[in-house]
């Protein structure tokens, strides 16, 4: 059985919710960066960053490509 090529609406919903939550832990890991002292949690923080902005421009450019 093929799988659909297209999102459904609903899948998008759940990638934008997707979205917003990636968005949201990388604004407060930014803010315990900023606020942590030890260089181990600040290198482990910035780690969860790159990895969450990664996910958040793999997500966006799905997006994208399901509005052309």
């Amino acid at each position: 059985m093929q799988q659909p090529t297209g999102l459904t609406p609903k899948d998008c919903l759940y990638i934008e919710d997707i979205l917003n939550q990636s968005l949201n832990l990388v604004k407060k890991t930014n803010y315990y960066f900023e606020m942590s002292k030890d260089q181990e949690v600040k290198d482990l923080l910035e780690d969860i960053n790159v990895l969450l902005t990664a996910q958040y421009e793999d997500l966006l450019n799905l997006m994208e490509g399901e509005q052309q």
